[in-house]
């Protein structure tokens, strides 16, 4: 009889634990929970398009929040790719050796996956650019100034900014887009800025500006 109840309670305590076995296991044993997903990671934009003449190896800076971000360069087609890239406002800005640097897009809300297609960037030769020349001179006294800045933004279409600076001689030349208007100031430390608007002009012209005078900050 004893011996009988011996077994009897053995049998119960594998039976039990057997039971424990198939159970829940938080430790690493299996579980029918699904795997979780990270919901956290984000995918990035995407700006793709063409600048011509193809074959001149341009640089396309990335420009993002007004800040330069990355940047890349077209292959021989002109085709370029910018991927990886997160949410914000971008521009891109083209440079190639020869040619005016000039901006595709600016100010563009990328979100977060989207793929925007840039406009057909066409490059211009400076060859075929036009020409502003002029001299800067002291209003008071008429004495031509070095060194001051001209700051030319177009008017009309898209483009980066350019500009020049006089010589000894107060006289300046600056190669200018042809066929887009033009906004400049011609400023100097001391004087006041001088704001001038050019009309569009055609490719290879020169536009003499003539004596610009500057009028002196009182001290």
């Amino acid at each position: 009889m004893r011996l009988f109840y011996s077994l009897l309670l053995f049998c119960g305590f594998f039976v039990g634990l057997m039971m424990i076995g198939c159970g829940d296991n938080p430790t690493g044993g299996t579980t029918d929970e699904p795997p979780k997903v990270d919901t956290t990671s984000t995918e990035g934009g995407q700006i793709t398009g063409r600048v011509l003449p193809p074959g001149v190896g341009p640089l396309i800076i990335v420009i993002r929040n007004g800040v330069d971000f990355t940047s890349t360069l077209a292959d021989e087609e002109g085709q370029f790719e910018i991927s990886d890239l997160p949410s914000g406002q971008y521009s891109l800005q083209v440079i190639a050796t020869g040619f005016f640097t000039d901006i595709s897009i600016s100010n563009v809300e990328l979100q977060k996956g989207e793929s925007r297609q840039a406009e057909l960037i066409i490059l211009r030769q400076r060859s075929e650019g036009a020409t502003l020349l002029g001299q800067i001179i002291n209003k008071s006294n008429r004495q031509p100034i070095e060194g001051a800045e001209v700051q030319i933004e177009c008017s009309t279409g898209v483009c980066a900014p350019l500009s020049g600076l006089s010589d000894q001689d107060g006289n300046f030349s600056v190669k200018i887009w042809s066929g887009l208007g033009a906004n400049i100031n011609v400023r100097k430390p001391g004087y006041r800025t001088l704001p001038i608007q050019v009309k569009a002009l055609d490719p290879a012209q020169e536009f003499n500006m003539g004596k610009i005078a500057l009028e002196r900050l009182e001290q």
